[in-house]
């Protein structure tokens, strides 16, 4: 903040960011128990203050309009330029980002702008919760560069930040910073890494497995420390993910549930117990595919494949196991081993499925040297139908919905993503979800006049036909809505004083 005061000197005050930074050591932070703003409750809060700005903020008229903006330990306030009278404030505990507009979003940002010879150019935006005092709208500031924005933005940050950490308990500050490095690119890496040696290291030991055999050598012992190595770093690893996650989060997890069960089979076998130690040290290499993405997204793609891939192999099975009857019936005295009970013929025809060419025992030709039709055809007729045809066409199933699968996949995250890029950028209305609420289910121009109507006459509690700020704010508060307004809010909404003196009139459309 004070790079930015330096860097606003010599600027045109009513345009600049002026900061004046109270450098003095503070007390500890004592809870704030702000009350919404009334007509006996509307100055600025008391010193010491973070810092004074002078801003330019977009009304909810939107236009750009210069304000003051005080920063505390616990809000941002606004109020007029040189006035102390608070206008709107943001209890920093319960602002969720505050980002830089993009220049795609500064683009958005400027159609909705009714001024379009107003520059949008260095702004920023402050995002709330939508179940807080600001009922999830959106603040939109201006600096004078793009250089004083990036400061603006990293200070509110910090102050935000150590808003947020004093609210929380030291276990939870502690968890997420723990979580903040369990989950960093770097920290996974490392354990995926660690995963596949482990994998590695059980292919050398199942390779080298007739030289194991002998447990006095210095090879078993060394494969043996090693995998107690791996179990040991596992099981801390698996620790701090239950930490950093704790507890619903984890178990909510199905990798990390997994995980879980392999660390914890891997423990086990340290022990006493006789398991098959060299299977779980593959199973190991399973959790690789919570580590990626991309290996997540082939995985949920195959899932979603399996139904149909299985509606096809039961038309294949079906007709193989029809086939294997046939064979019994008709060939069980030719070839006894192949075909003389009905497990014997469908392991006969797996064989064939799976790329053998013939049955040795079925002879294809007669003692006289001429084509045998009936084991020929029977054979031909299983190799088109099952293996050419229906093998293909479930082949064909699991790409065509794999393939769908991760299309649609691949367009749900780039929906997420220019949605997040509309959600930044997107100006509304202070009072849309009213009129969200009015337009739904509407039909036709006389409807929405009556609900309108209805609506008015809920909000004027007096009945005297007309709405000031306040009969507003508690009409919308009767009706359980959850809608922010401020002064300025409502001064838009009147066309700036200008009908009735700040009143909203029924009577004008």
């Amino acid at each position: 903040l004070r790079k930015i005061k330096k860097n606003c000197q010599g600027s045109d005050t009513s345009m600049a960011a002026a900061i004046i930074i109270n450098n003095k050591k503070r007390a500890r932070r004592a809870k704030l128990a702000l009350e919404e703003p009334t007509a006996n409750n509307t100055l600025l809060p008391p010193q010491p203050w973070e810092a004074d700005l002078i801003l330019r903020v977009l009304s909810g008229g939107r236009h750009w309009q210069s304000r003051r903006v005080v920063v505390t330990r616990d809000v941002i306030a606004f109020a007029y330029v040189g006035d102390n009278n608070m206008l709107d404030y943001v209890p920093l505990c319960e602002i969720t980002a505050i980002e830089n507009l993009e220049q795609g979003d500064q683009r958005s940002l400027s159609k909705l702008i009714f001024e379009k010879s107003v520059s949008v150019s260095n702004a920023l935006q402050i995002q709330t919760v939508s179940d807080g005092h600001n009922s999830g709208r959106k603040y939109f500031l201006q600096a004078d560069t793009d250089v004083q924005r990036n400061q603006l933005v990293t200070e509110l940050q910090r102050v935000v930040r150590r808003a947020s950490t004093e609210l929380i308990s030291s276990f939870k500050r502690r968890q997420m910073y723990v979580k903040r490095i369990y989950n960093s690119n770097a920290v996974q890496s490392v354990a995926a890494l660690l995963i596949l040696l482990n994998f590695i290291v059980s292919i050398a030991e199942a390779q080298l497995q007739s030289s194991l055999d002998n447990h006095t050598s210095s090879l078993a012992s060394l494969f043996d420390l090693l995998n107690f190595a791996f179990t040991i770093v596992f099981a801390v690893e698996l620790l701090v993910n239950l930490y950093a996650h704790w507890l619903r989060e984890f178990l909510l997890n199905s990798w990390s549930c997994f995980d879980a069960v392999v660390v914890t089979l891997s423990l086990v076998t340290l022990g006493p117990l006789d398991l098959p130690i060299s299977v779980l040290r593959a199973l190991r290499v399973l959790r690789l595919f919570g580590r990626f993405r991309s290996l997540k997204r082939i995985l949920a793609a195959l899932s979603a494949s399996i139904v149909p891939v299985l509606n096809a192999f039961l038309i294949m099975l079906i007709v193989a196991m029809i086939y294997a009857i046939m064979g019994v019936s008709f060939f069980s005295e030719m070839a006894p081993a192949e075909f003389g009970a009905f497990d014997r013929a469908c392991l006969s025809l797996f064989r064939l499925t799976s790329g053998e060419t013939w049955v040795d025992s079925l002879d294809k030709y007669r003692e006289d040297g001429s084509l045998n039709y009936g084991p020929t055809l029977f054979v031909t007729s299983y190799i088109v139908i099952v293996v050419w045809v229906l093998l293909q066409v479930s082949v064909a199933v699991l790409l065509d919905n794999f393939v769908n699968h991760t299309i649609k996949l691949e367009e749900a995250e780039k929906r997420r993503l220019q949605a997040e890029q509309r959600n930044r950028a997107e100006v509304t209305s202070p009072i849309e979800p009213l009129l969200a609420r009015l337009l739904k289910g509407h039909t036709d121009d006389a409807d929405l006049s009556a609900k309108i109507s209805r609506l008015y006459q809920a909000l004027d509690k007096n009945g005297d036909g007309m709405l000031t700020k306040d009969e507003f704010c508690e009409g919308l508060k009767r009706l359980d809505a959850r809608i922010h307004v401020s002064e300025p809010d409502f001064q838009a909404l009147a066309q700036s004083g200008a009908l009735h003196n700040g009143r909203l009139d029924q009577g004008i459309s």
